[in-house]
């Protein structure tokens, strides 16, 4: 992905497993330094020192509408009426497989997380190479 990845967050194990996650998956991971980085994407922890939602409230009142994913244990109704006041997309911990990568694969191309489900379906709806039946050779 050419967009850089921002991530915010305290807890230096979270922020260790996500570097190396979307590294590993080729997104161009920035820390919280490099916030003010052009059409960056920012991943921000709701844990984080002062509350990560009320950190996307300072950023959007200081010019900042850089899209954000907002990593949360079992938000409340308030929280997502604040978060979906603010533009940000929250994701549940504990993350499972490659949710936070796809999430930001559709911030960057929202078309991508159309074509990324019909791809599922479709490979969902083949059968395995091993189960097809094969004619008999006469």
């Amino acid at each position: 992905m050419d967009r850089p990845v921002v991530i915010v967050a305290t807890d230096p194990a979270l922020l260790s497993s996500l570097h190396f996650a979307l590294s590993v998956e080729g997104f161009d991971v920035r820390e919280e330094e490099d916030i003010e980085v052009p059409n960056a994407c920012l991943v921000i922890d709701e844990d984080r020192a002062g509350g990560g939602l009320a950190f996307v409230g300072s950023l959007r009142s200081s010019g900042n509408f850089a899209p954000v994913i907002l990593l949360v244990t079992h938000p409340d109704r308030r929280l997502r009426t604040r978060a979906d006041r603010l533009g940000v997309k929250l994701l549940e911990k504990p993350l499972r497989h490659n949710d936070l990568s796809e999430r930001l694969v559709a911030l960057s191309d929202p078309l991508a997380s159309v074509r990324s489900r019909s791809e599922k379906r479709n490979s969902a709806r083949q059968a395995p190479q091993s189960l097809r039946y094969r004619s008999p050779v006469i």
